[in-house]
């Protein structure tokens, strides 16, 4: 596995883990709204998963253009792995993973940063927007709502009271 391009390894404020594969009809979605956040110093580490289509070639074009874009390159091993391959090459204070058919809104990393500033937390969480191929759109809430069945929906609920009410320790294997 070789870094694609040479990289200043000055700690960045956020880095974007960007697993990819085989995501060349939404890669292009995905990177415009990565590169063009209001919030500027992201270095945004792309995880090749072995992409039989463009992806690679995708991400190359926007390596190029963008010195903020790090490109790794492995044999298809799944998301999992290319997440934990991005972690232990990211240079930043907090981290965020997006899929590469996702896409964050143009004010999203600013968001989120001054929210881990601001309160001091570990952990951020913010709300999705499920969209369908053809533009329909559903929030991600009514979107579980829908589709979770209830036991697993109340575990999680439990879970997250815990968290709320100081119940469980939340620690960083990175510092």
């Amino acid at each position: 596995m070789n870094d694609t391009q040479k990289y200043n390894t000055t700690m960045k404020a956020i880095s974007i883990i960007l697993p990819v594969y085989n995501a060349e009809k939404y890669l292009n979605k995905c990177l415009n709204a990565l590169i063009n956040q209001t919030f500027s110093d992201i270095e945004i580490l792309c995880i090749n998963d072995g992409s039989s289509d463009s992806s690679l070639s995708i991400l190359e074009k926007f390596a190029h253009n963008d010195k903020r874009i790090r490109i790794f390159s492995v044999p298809n091993q799944g998301p999992a792995t290319a997440r934990n391959i991005g972690l232990q090459n990211s240079t930043g204070k907090y981290l965020m993973f997006c899929d590469s058919d996702d896409w964050y809104a143009p004010t999203y990393c600013e968001e989120m940063f001054a929210i881990m500033e601001n309160e001091h937390v570990d952990i951020a969480m913010c709300a999705a927007n499920l969209i369908k191929e053809g533009g329909a759109g559903i929030a991600i809430n009514e979107y579980y709502e829908k589709n979770v069945p209830e036991e697993i929906r109340q575990k999680v609920s439990e879970a997250e009271q815990q968290v709320i009410e100081g119940n469980v320790q939340i620690t960083s294997a990175l510092g």
